[in-house]
C-alpha cells in the first residue's frame, strides 16, 4: 500500500474479494543500520510478519527465529551480512527508524536467494509498531488465493487494486507469488543453462575423442578382425564387437564421473553460493540426473562407435590378413 492502514479495514476489503481464502497483514518500515562508530549506514527494510504467519519459512543459518514476546529481537539475512561481515548472532545493532536510534539484538541469521535491495531484516510486529508509531496498522497485505495459478492470481490482484482504489487507499506495488518465483528463478536459470551447455560441449568433445580412440583401436586390431572374419564372423558381428567396446568405455567414464561429481558438486555449491548469495548453497544430488547422463553417455558412445564399426566391417579377409 502507499502508506499504513488499519489492519481490520484492509482485512475487510481483502476477504470480501472473490477467490481469496486467506490474508496476512505485514508491517514493514524503511530503516538504516548504523556502523559501530555511527559514521556510516546501510539502508534496510524492517519486516514484521504476524507471529502465526504461514507464509514465511525462513532458511535459518544460525540462531533461532522470532518468538512471541521478543522485545527488540531481529533476524538478519545474508544480504546485510555481505555489507557487514562482522555481524553474528548475539551482537547488538543500532538501527535508525524515523531519525531515532534503537538497539536491536540479533537472535538469528537466514539465507535468501536473489539480489534483495535493500537488505531485509525481520523483527516482531509489536516492537516495529512501537518504534514506528503505527499501532494496529499494516503496510503490506499478503493474500492467499483459492487456486495457485498465474491467471487466478492476476485476476485477484486486479480486483484488489480496483477495490482499494474505490476506497481511496492507493496501492503502490502488486506482485503475485508466481511472478516473484519466476523472477528469482531467472537469476539462477542463467547459471544452470550455462553449466548444462558446458556439460553438453564436454560430452560432445568426449564423443569425438572416443571416435578417434575406436578408429585407432580398429587399425591396431586389423589382423584380429581378419582372423574373426576367416572363421565366420559376419559384418554385424564385427560391428557389434566394436560398438560394445565403445559402450563399455562410455560406461566406465560415466562411473568415474559419477564418483567425482560428489565432491565437485559440493565444492560448486559452496563457491556459487558464496559468490551469488554470500552463503553456501545446500548440497543436493540428483540421482535422476545421473541416470539421465548415463543414458546420454551411452548414446554418445554408441554414435561415436558407429563409424569405426562400419569401417571395420568393410575390411575383406584378404585385406586384413595381408595388412602389415
Amino acid at each position: 500500500l502507499s502508506r499504513s492502514y488499519r489492519t481490520q479495514r484492509v482485512s475487510d476489503i481483502v476477504m470480501q474479494t472473490p477467490g481469496v481464502v486467506g490474508f496476512e497483514g505485514w508491517k514493514s518500515y524503511p530503516a538504516q543500520v548504523l556502523s559501530p562508530d555511527k559514521n556510516s549506514e546501510v539502508e534496510v527494510s524492517l519486516y514484521a510478519p504476524p507471529a502465526s504467519s504461514t507464509l514465511i519459512k525462513p532458511i535459518l543459518t544460525g540462531g533461532r527465529w522470532l518468538a512471541p514476546g521478543d522485545e527488540n529481537a531481529v533476524v538478519i539475512g545474508n544480504h546485510l551480512i555481505k555489507e557487514r561481515p562482522d555481524l553474528k548472532v548475539g551482537d547488538d545493532l543500532i538501527i535508525k527508524v524515523k531519525d531515532r536510534e534503537f538497539s536491536f539484538h540479533i537472535v538469528g541469521t537466514f539465507r535468501m536467494a536473489g539480489n534483495v535491495v535493500p537488505p531485509i531484516l525481520y523483527t516482531t510486529p509489536d516492537y516495529l509498531a512501537k518504534i514506528s508509531d503505527t499501532p494496529d496498522q499494516i503496510y503490506e497485505a499478503r493474500v492467499i488465493t483459492a487456486e495457485h495459478n498465474l491467471a487466478t492470481e492476476q485476476k485477484v490482484a486486479a480486483e484488489l487494486q480496483e477495490r482499494f482504489r474505490s476506497e481511496n487507499m492507493p496501492v503502490s506495488v502488486v506482485r503475485t507469488g508466481i511472478q516473484f518465483r519466476q523472477q528469482q528463478q531467472s537469476q539462477t536459470d542463467v547459471m544452470i543453462y550455462f553449466l548444462l551447455v558446458m556439460a553438453v560441449l564436454i560430452a560432445l568433445v568426449g564423443g569425438l575423442g572416443l571416435m578417434g580412440t575406436m578408429g585407432m583401436n580398429v587399425m591396431e586390431r586389423i589382423r584380429e578382425i581378419g582372423v574373426m572374419r576367416a572363421i565366420g564372423a559376419s559384418n554385424l558381428d564385427i560391428e557389434m564387437i566394436v560398438i560394445a567396446e565403445g559402450l563399455l568405455i562410455g560406461l566406465v567414464s560415466w562411473a568415474l564421473g559419477f564418483a567425482i561429481s560428489f565432491p565437485l558438486s559440493w565444492l560448486l555449491c559452496n563457491a556459487v553460493g558464496i559468490a551469488m548469495f554470500t552463503t553456501p548453497l545446500p548440497f543436493s544430488f540428483s540421482l535422476s540426473g545421473a541416470l539421465g547422463w548415463l543414458i546420454g553417455v551411452l548414446c554418445i558412445a554408441a554414435l561415436a562407435s558407429l563409424l569405426p564399426a562400419w569401417n571395420a566391417s568393410r575390411l575383406t579377409i584378404r585385406e586384413v590378413l595381408a595388412y602389415e
